[in-house]
């Protein structure tokens, strides 16, 4: 029986495009395909894990071009054309889910056994986990590369994150303006790239950015830029402009005011105290194409300053740390003692 793999992890575009890699490696090992499934995602949310937004799209094909062949023998499938599981009951899917707390060796081969099992059991299967991210019953996918066992076909898959999402061909709209971009601000340039994660709304933020009260925000103007100062001054580099990525409009603003010589890529922004993420604002399309924008011209920097704990810039900074060979270049922020 042929095994699909759907995508399903609810989350920002940094914990899909992770998630996208942890369905292709379960496909991988068990023979089957993938469905690039990007509808019931926080994009199509109309408030933070609430009600979602009517006939909802599959942002998938906003950001790219649906692969026409094969990776490694798995096949990437939308879901509306594969009947079966476009009117299929999806609470009778089988999940697997991700599990962030450690047990015992003897729980946890328990749950593989119960993973394996429903894996051979169904046809369908929705995959929530992804890389990077606790794994005891698959080590190797908290990593951005490892190796993939073949639990069918005896085979062993050196999987390079960053090399599997060159396989992905973006949208040429998308690429006209991310290029036309480069050229104008990049080239020829030493460009820093400051990754700002203010948040979005209060209950988005993870234990690791803890509000003092009801009104303060986790941290002050005067800390972030401060922080930032801080970290450019560690960075030795001749004429440097400084790409600015962040998700708050007044934040972004106070950025560009304080830090010479830097610039952004104009994008919308919600109302003060919305989330980019489940907006009320009927935009879903517009932010996550501008949000892999951003993820995209930072991967491009030569330097990255970035908010620790965040999903968001694990590709950019793997694309930078493959590309010039050296962790060097990278500067968390904000990391949690």
């Amino acid at each position: 029986m042929k095994k699909y793999f759907i995508t399903n992890r609810p989350s920002g575009l940094g914990d899909l495009l992770c998630n996208l890699a942890a369905t292709y490696c379960y496909a991988r090992m068990y023979d089957g395909d993938v469905i690039l499934d990007w509808r019931n995602i926080i994009y199509n949310y109309n408030e933070f894990w609430k009600t979602k937004k009517s006939n909802p799209v599959n942002l998938f094909t906003s950001l790219f071009v649906q692969p026409n062949q094969p990776l490694n023998g798995v096949n990437f499938i939308l879901p509306e054309v594969d009947d079966v599981y476009w009117n299929i009951d999806r609470s009778k899917i089988f999940n697997i889910n991700p599990r962030w707390n450690k047990i015992s060796d003897e729980l946890n081969q328990q749950e593989y056994e119960s993973i394996n099992k429903n894996i051979n059991d169904n046809e369908y299967i929705f995959v929530e986990q992804r890389i990077h991210e606790h794994n005891q019953i698959f080590p190797n996918m908290q990593h951005s590369k490892f190796s993939i066992e073949g639990k069918i076909s005896n085979f062993t898959e050196e999987f390079n994150y960053v090399n599997f999402l060159n396989f992905f061909q973006v949208q040429p709209y998308i690429k006209y303006k991310i290029d036309n971009f480069i050229k104008d601000n990049f080239v020829n340039q030493n460009v820093v790239g400051i990754h700002m994660r203010y948040g979005n709304i209060k209950q988005k933020e993870p234990t690791i950015r803890e509000y003092k009260n009801d009104t303060d925000h986790w941290i002050s103007d005067k800390e972030i830029i401060e922080t930032i100062k801080e970290k450019i001054s560690n960075i030795s580099i001749e004429n440097p402009k400084y790409f600015i990525s962040c998700d708050d409009h007044r934040i972004n603003s106070l950025i560009l005011d304080n830090i010479p010589n830097s610039f952004c890529l104009q994008k919308y922004f919600p109302e003060d105290g919305l989330s980019l993420m489940g907006t009320y604002a009927n935009a879903q399309i517009k932010i996550l194409q501008e949000s892999f924008m951003d993820m995209f011209l930072l991967s491009e920097c030569q330097h990255l300053i970035y908010t620790s704990h965040s999903v968001y810039t694990v590709w950019p900074i793997y694309k930078i740390i493959q590309k010039y060979e050296s962790k060097a270049s990278m500067q968390s922020m904000f990391t949690k003692d």
